[in-house]
């Protein structure tokens, strides 16, 4: 389980074998995740010590239902839709925005474009996303970060409650809580929108927790 951190505390009231464990746990495994894990830890341990505070955050997944349909479907009622059925062929490539994971090899998704900013606002937005064949919606802990965003070259967007953008900026995944974190500290922000810098695709949203 990743720890939940309190507004009104620090990581002071951390264990160090509980920092190392979320430094380890935030990290999909591949070649240097050991240096990643250890720059992180060292964040943290200096944060351990000044004991700086962090605000909460929940990322949040698209919900499964309104794609459960998509199976019952021929390629061709499928394509009538907008929608394609891809049998994965390679992994990492095809990041589910339902399950917040990369589908692996052999694995079905499906590419549709969906409205992921459904507002009143100029800001409303859709676009291309792939969503994996009978997967449930994601439920993370708060302030645990999807692993299939540590990898990728990202886009995060904060938003105010009226759904206009306040900031953004690119980010590396691998330090992508310290663009959260510095988007939080603005009390105007609401919630933040993760998408893929290169692609410009929608991946998840983060609430405050």
């Amino acid at each position: 389980m990743i720890p939940r951190i309190s507004r009104k505390s620090s990581v002071r009231a951390w264990p160090p074998g509980q920092v190392w464990r979320y430094a380890l746990n935030s990290f999909p495994p591949g070649p240097g995740k050991l240096l990643r894990v250890s720059v992180y830890f060292t964040r943290l341990v200096k944060m351990h010590i000044e004991g700086e505070t962090m605000a909460n955050f929940q990322f949040e997944a698209l919900p499964a239902e309104p794609f459960r349909h998509l199976p019952a479907h021929t390629d061709a009622e499928l394509a009538a839709l907008g929608v394609r059925r891809v049998v994965v062929d390679e992994s990492p490539g095809y990041p589910c925005r339902v399950s917040l994971s990369d589908a692996e090899v052999g694995e079905v998704v499906y590419l549709l474009s969906h409205v992921h900013h459904d507002v009143d606002s100029p800001y409303r937005a859709a676009g291309p996303v792939f969503v994996r064949e009978g997967v449930a919606t994601a439920k993370l802990e708060p302030n645990e970060i999807p692993r299939m965003l540590r990898h990728r070259l990202l886009s995060v967007r904060a938003y105010d409650e009226a759904a206009l953008m306040l900031e953004a900026d690119v980010v590396q995944g691998d330090v992508l809580e310290d663009t959260i974190q510095r988007f939080l500290e603005n009390p105007a922000v609401s919630y933040l929108h993760v998408h893929n810098a290169k692609q410009g695709c929608f991946n998840c949203r983060v609430e405050r927790a």
